[in-house]
């Protein structure tokens, strides 16, 4: 499947894997996708989540937030931890040479970018594909929580997805 996969898709992937090598996680999820995506220059004029205009950044800062929430949820202070262990997973080298899988969710919105591609009858699986494909996330994915917090309007975002990827088909 990633052989179709344009340059674009691809580069969102391997931004994946580094945002959650990054964040010190043992696996890649729908949440490093949709920031990997956040900062990716889709091939059309509208930014990622339209009138929100949120970036990579934006993104990481709201999934600190709800790791925050969940920390304080269970009664732990998250600056209580010592910044040695705030990003956890070892010491660089060791982070950058360890397999990260992806979750179940991550291989499912990778699938559905497939199934979004064949639907539309393109050739190749891009980054807006992938971005289709989160937007259908179940509420309770992490991607689906940050989408929820920022007030995006779903079903715009995808309207402006496929009227831009009309537009670049005619």
């Amino acid at each position: 499947m990633f052989e179709r996969f344009t340059k674009e898709a691809r580069q969102v992937v391997t931004t994946a894997v580094a945002e959650a090598r990054a964040r010190g996680d043992s696996r890649i999820g729908n949440e490093h996708l949709l920031v990997a995506l956040a900062g990716t220059q889709l091939p059309f004029d509208r930014s990622l989540l339209g009138p929100l205009d949120v970036g990579a950044e934006g993104m990481r800062d709201q999934l600190d937030r709800m790791d925050s929430d969940s920390l304080a949820a269970v009664g732990f202070d998250p600056d209580l931890l010592h910044p040695s262990l705030r990003a956890a997973g070892g010491d660089d080298r060791s982070r950058a040479r360890r397999h990260l899988a992806f979750t179940h969710g991550a291989k499912g919105v990778l699938e559905r970018s497939l199934r979004e591609a064949v639907r539309r009858g393109d050739r190749h699986i891009g980054a807006e594909h992938m971005l289709l494909s989160l937007l259908a996330v179940p509420p309770e994915d992490p991607a689906a929580r940050v989408f929820a917090q920022l007030e995006a309007d779903l079903v715009t975002i995808r309207a402006d997805v496929e009227a831009a990827l009309a537009r670049r088909v005619a």
